[in-house]
């Protein structure tokens, strides 16, 4: 074989080789979807969700991803979409699945609502302090999916929201202290994960929720306390469980003094003043936390046990790393971000989300929906 013809072998060699690897890929992916799909922590998502007729947004309608989790709802649950965006572009893929009447699309550019909710989005704008832009400006940010998906949640036309699928956090926090505004009684925004296991722990725990993950870099004691009673709402409403509660630190008990693990005890005594039904012990280490034989050892007599299904960390970057070490290492399932601290269910999707992982995240929001 002359060298042109060796090159034009090798290249066809290397085009069979890549497709096969893509083809490969696409079989792992569809593979470790489904599996996530029938774990048992999902099942038990799904029934306790599913039953609740929750009217639940989802701000990027027109998304394929979106459409194809949409499906899936209308099939398998009581909960209502509301898709945002341009009907135009929506309504014909509804129809192709054949669940038109069983989804609300919502055309900021169509619905005569819409002059309703740039009035209440000047109101919710005054009443934060911020200055009102001219009305064709209000038009504008009242029309962009995030916003107008808030506002229908902040109007009572919806239940509850999901977004970020196109965009990030941040757009979707803005968008929500914005319009949605923080819980009154808790006022600390701050996001969750809740991780489902590989394997169970030495004391029975196959999930495990954690905060803060996503929002506060370095909350103070009275943020922390916060914190700490939202996220134990998240694990109430999604796990189903009790929550059995750990601050985390370094220190177990006093074993180490820092400015760090003050604010962690600090923060262990409001918790306490302010949920005294709530079963919460600190500060811990993470294994005294999560090892019954550990726990007996470093932390005699304390509530947790080993038992910890919600696990608060004094910082983001503790938190943050901790659960995409569980998720990655570990081989853990993670749902999130759960955010709590709003006075509305609002959580945010990552924009690499996959279908399966929009129907959880829509799952969990309905739960914290009937949780209010």
């Amino acid at each position: 074989m002359d060298g042109l013809g060796e090159a034009r072998g090798l290249e066809g060699v290397s085009n069979v080789l890549q497709a096969g690897f893509a083809k490969r890929k696409v079989r792992l992916a569809v593979m470790q979807e489904q599996a996530e799909a029938f774990s048992p922590h999902i099942t038990r998502l799904h029934e306790r969700a599913f039953a609740h007729p929750m009217r639940i947004v989802l701000t990027d309608g027109a998304d394929m991803r979106i459409l194809a989790a949409t499906r899936t709802l209308v099939q398998e649950s009581a909960i209502r979409p509301i898709l945002v965006g341009q009907a135009a572009s929506i309504l014909p893929h509804l129809e192709h699945m054949g669940v038109t009447g069983q989804v609300d699309v919502y055309d900021p550019g169509e619905d005569p609502r819409q002059h309703e909710l740039v009035h209440l989005l000047r109101s919710q704008l005054e009443k934060r302090g911020k200055t009102i832009p001219d009305q064709s400006v209000l038009y504008a940010m009242a029309s962009e999916p995030i916003y107008s998906g808030m506002l229908l949640v902040q109007a009572g036309l919806a239940d509850g929201l999901v977004g970020g699928a196109t965009s990030p956090t941040a757009t979707v926090l803005r968008a929500s202290i914005q319009i949605v505004g923080v819980d009154p009684h808790r006022p600390v925004v701050s996001g969750a994960f809740a991780l489902l296991l590989a394997e169970r722990l030495p004391a029975g725990q196959d999930a495990i929720v954690l905060g803060d993950v996503a929002v506060v870099p370095n909350p103070s004691a009275e943020q922390l306390a916060s914190i700490t009673i939202n996220t134990a709402q998240v694990a109430q409403a999604v796990l189903g469980q009790e929550p059995i509660v750990a601050l985390l630190s370094f220190s177990t008990y006093g074993s180490a003094q820092d400015a760090s693990v003050a604010k962690v005890r600090e923060a262990l005594q409001l918790v306490r003043d302010r949920a005294p039904a709530l079963r919460v012990e600190g500060e811990l280490q993470a294994d005294a936390a999560l090892i019954p034989e550990v726990s007996v050892h470093k932390a005699p007599g304390n509530t947790v046990q080993g038992r910890a299904n919600v696990l608060i960390f004094p910082n983001l970057d503790a938190g943050n790393i901790a659960y995409k070490m569980v998720e990655r290492v570990g081989r853990a399932t993670a749902l999130g971000v759960i955010l709590s601290g709003l006075a509305k269910p609002v959580n945010d999707l990552s924009r690499g989300c996959s279908p399966s992982d929009i129907v959880n995240m829509v799952a969990v929001t309905a739960l914290q929906a009937a949780q209010k």
